[in-house]
C-alpha cells in the first residue's frame, strides 16, 4: 500500500502540454491560437493573416503586425499589433481599410499598414 504513494511522490513533474489551455472563446493561446472577432473563429495570425513588419526594424526585435481580412470582398478587417491580445476593427472604404488612426492598403502585391500618414508597416501577404 505504501509503494504506490512514494512512486507518486517520487514520479517527476511533467511539462504542460502545448495546447492545453483554453480561452473563453475555446482559442488555445500555447498552440498559437487567438480568437478572431471578425471572423468568428479561433486561429493562427501567421497562417491565416498576412505578416507585416515594421517598416523601420529596431535592432534585436522582430515584432510584426497581421491583417486579417474579413470574408466578404468589401467587408472589414482586423489589424493586430504586436504586443496586443485584441485586434483593432477596420472598415474598407474604396480600396482601403481604416479605423483607430491607422490606414491598411494595398501595396506593391502586399499590404501596407499607415500611422500618422506614415508606413509603419509592410509585407507581400495577402491577409486572406
Amino acid at each position: 500500500m505504501l509503494l504506490p504513494l512514494l512512486l507518486a511522490l517520487a514520479a517527476p513533474d511533467r511539462p504542460p502540454v502545448s495546447g492545453g489551455d483554453a480561452d473563453v472563446h475555446g482559442c488555445r493561446p500555447s498552440a498559437g491560437y487567438v480568437w478572431s472577432p471578425l471572423r468568428a473563429m479561433c486561429l493562427r495570425l501567421f497562417e491565416a493573416g498576412a505578416r507585416l513588419d515594421p517598416v523601420q526594424p529596431q535592432a534585436g526585435a522582430t515584432l510584426s503586425a497581421f491583417v486579417v481580412l474579413g470574408v466578404k470582398p468589401d467587408g472589414a478587417a482586423e489589424l493586430w499589433l504586436p504586443g496586443t491580445k485584441t485586434p483593432l476593427r477596420l472598415v474598407r472604404t474604396g480600396g482601403q481599410w481604416r479605423g483607430h488612426g491607422w490606414t491598411v492598403r494595398r501595396k506593391g502585391g502586399g499590404l501596407e499598414a499607415r500611422h500618422g500618414g506614415r508606413a509603419q508597416y509592410a509585407g507581400k501577404g495577402s491577409g486572406a
